[in-house]
């Protein structure tokens, strides 16, 4: 039965970069849905390797689809087996939305952590604890962090379509 939990790395490996979002979906369906029937016994086994299993799709996760699955699973295997975990995940979650590189990639590490995060905390509720202060001061910072990158974005970007639009502007009468 454990062996339906873990991820298959060496499947994954052999897929095409196309298949692999699909690939990982339909394992956390079918995580989400082994979890609740699963013995205590299989899920203490598997546990550890499992929880790291989850936090390492994060990076990698697709869309939003994917990453609250990831966070459903991870709730339910914190409900169903051990809460041991349970910390070391949150405060996994919580370095990734410390990360100081501001790159396309990292930014959907970033929100991938977030929407885990969001979704644990609503599904574990009061298990998590005062976790929930750090998690929503990370957040608070990193709003603070967009709102002052955005105008300034905004702005370069709009100064260069400017640039290369003004040719076609051109006023014959002047």
């Amino acid at each position: 039965m454990s062996e339906v939990l873990l991820f298959d790395e060496a499947v994954y490996d052999r897929l095409s970069e196309v298949n692999k979002p699909a690939f990982v979906f339909n394992w956390l369906r079918v995580v989400d849905d082994t979890l609740p029937v699963s013995s205590k016994q299989t899920i203490r086994e598997c546990q550890e390797d499992l929880v790291q299993q989850l936090l390492n799709q994060l990076p990698r996760a697709a869309g939003p689809p994917t990453q609250k699955l990831i966070g459903r699973c991870l709730a339910k295997l914190f409900l169903v087996g051990d809460t041991v975990l349970l910390y070391t995940a949150i405060n996994t979650c919580n370095s990734m939305l410390k990360s100081r590189d501001d790159g396309v990639c990292n930014s959907n590490t970033r929100l991938a952590s977030i929407t885990c995060l969001g979704t644990m905390y609503k599904c574990l509720g009061r298990m998590i604890g005062r976790s929930f202060e750090d998690s929503v001061s990370l957040m608070v910072k990193l709003i603070k962090q967009v709102r002052i990158l955005l105008p300034v974005s905004l702005k370069s970007s709009t100064h260069s379509v400017r640039i290369l639009l003004s040719p076609l502007f051109y006023c014959p009468y002047q």
